[in-house]
């Protein structure tokens, strides 16, 4: 029997993903005179990494100097309010405060500090007591804190539905349950094959979050690969809100973490979490008891009060790191334009307005 034949299509700009980078993307295209398509390999745009994502808006303190996670962070959070107004989303300005318990983890918030002052991020150094007031349930063995007023909390999945529905009113095409299964170029374009279209284009904006290396090398570009790290969380009930008021950041134990965190989410939950743990797989979303004793262990440390018995649920993300331990965003080497916003991880929630401006 004869293969049905593909609908071919034929656009300017073809985005792969539609996680909160592609929606994000899709949005601020959407205000040129463009003909722009995304492609979404589930039913629902932000159904991948984007909704499992902690929710955090970061104040940009903690990013190492020179990389592209500093460099779109900052002004990633100066955006939040005006782009979750636009958008009629909900976002909390709670605050971030990294947390001392001991005067050798006093050393690396006073570090924190001093790279804030010269981002000309808003931050304050905090006493014991100025902490403990801000903050009562907090470890009283508490040394010290540095609070960045301006980080904050958001919906992830809400506000990638809504930068969609936005894009798509202004004329960005979508297609969901289009995963792309081959792509190549022909001279200047580019081809993507759906299950059941090709799409021809000018430009193809590969923000195809964990599978990113997957596309490119589609395109016969290995030019980076994407590692998959996986962190659980757990949700309590609602009866907690107000037990703390902006989200609680450890003194970080590693390079690839930004530790255990005490998260007030933009609905008023309180959330802790997440865990990061390099995964063989990029599907591995299931939690484990190990991995709870973990958090809750490391949660405690900073507010003691946290009861287990208040957890209503719990899920797992799978970060997209990049195996060059920075975000990927730049021109393909061997495929001209192909765009990659690839290894998007922690703070790509926060730099993703940002991204998306400058694409």
């Amino acid at each position: 029997m004869e293969r049905e034949a593909k609908t071919k299509k034929r656009v300017q700009v073809a985005i792969v993903g539609g996680g909160i980078v592609g929606t994000l993307t899709a949005r601020e295209l959407a205000r040129y005179e463009l003909d722009v398509l995304l492609l979404e390999k589930e039913a629902e745009v932000g159904w991948g990494t984007t909704k499992a994502n902690s929710g955090i808006v970061h104040a940009g303190i903690h990013e190492e100097p020179g990389t592209l996670k500093a460099k779109y962070c900052f002004p990633g959070n100066h955006m939040y309010p005006k782009l979750c107004e636009e958008l009629d989303v909900s976002f909390r300005q709670n605050g971030i405060l990294v947390v001392a318990l001991s005067e050798e983890e006093m050393d690396t918030v006073r570090m924190y500090y001093q790279r804030g002052l010269k981002r000309g991020v808003p931050v304050r150094l905090l006493t014991r007591e100025e902490v403990l007031a801000q903050e009562p349930n907090l470890n009283p063995e508490v040394v010290g804190a540095v609070f960045a007023p301006e980080g904050g909390a958001v919906m992830p999945f809400e506000l990638a539905a809504a930068a969609m529905e936005n894009a798509v009113a202004n004329g960005v095409q979508l297609m969901v349950d289009s995963p792309v299964i081959n792509a190549w170029a022909e001279g200047e374009q580019k081809y993507l094959e759906t299950p059941t279209h090709v799409i021809e284009a000018d430009v193809v904006i590969n923000a195809a979050g964990l599978f990113a290396d997957d596309i490119a090398r589609m395109f016969g570009d290995d030019s980076f690969s994407i590692l998959p790290r996986k962190g659980e969380e757990y949700l309590f009930d609602a009866q907690l809100e107000g037990m703390v008021h902006s989200t609680l950041f450890p003194v970080p134990r590693s390079k690839t973490s930004k530790g255990i965190l005490v998260i007030p989410t933009a609905d008023g939950n309180l959330m802790i979490g997440p865990t990061s743990d390099d995964m063989p797989v990029k599907d591995d979303i299931g939690t484990t008891a190990e991995a709870f004793e973990r958090i809750f262990s490391e949660s405690r440390r900073m507010v003691p009060g946290l009861d287990p018995r208040k957890i209503i649920t719990q899920f797992a993300g799978v970060r997209a790191a990049s195996d060059r331990g920075d975000f990927v965003i730049e021109f393909s080497p061997k495929v001209p334009g192909l765009l990659h916003l690839a290894g998007i991880e922690s703070p790509g929630l926060t730099a993703a307005p940002a991204i998306a401006a400058d694409v």
